[in-house]
């Protein structure tokens, strides 16, 4: 249901797309293919995609630790909208990883702008 209904995306640890949904996609103006293998900083606004809180924010995540919050995020065209998320890290998601390491992020979010 999360899919027909909120954006989403699923990253590496460090940031890296592996997938997004359509609701994802349409908010931000991009096809999948265009930004598979991409980092998602590419997402951000340009002053906040190379900065420390940026940097800290990722270490966080694949530290484990979770978010929810109000964050911008920069469109295919250069605008900014703020969309209400959780980014939410996965461990084990195969059984096999039985240190507990994050193996990808997951990110749910309204698609409206706060």
């Amino acid at each position: 249901m999360v899919e027909r209904s909120q954006a989403a995306f699923q990253s590496k640890p460090d940031g890296t797309v592996l997938s997004a949904n359509s609701n994802f996609l349409a908010v931000l103006g991009y096809r999948l293919e265009k930004i598979a293998g991409r980092r998602h900083s590419m997402f951000a606004a340009p002053d906040l995609a190379a900065g420390a809180e940026r940097r800290a924010f990722r270490k966080d995540l694949a530290a484990g630790r979770v978010f929810t919050d109000q964050f911008p995020q920069a469109t295919k065209d250069g605008a900014t909208i703020w969309i209400q998320a959780t980014y939410a890290p996965v461990q084990n998601a195969d059984g096999t990883n039985a240190d507990g390491t994050v193996e990808r992020v997951v990110m749910v979010a309204a698609d409206e702008p706060m």
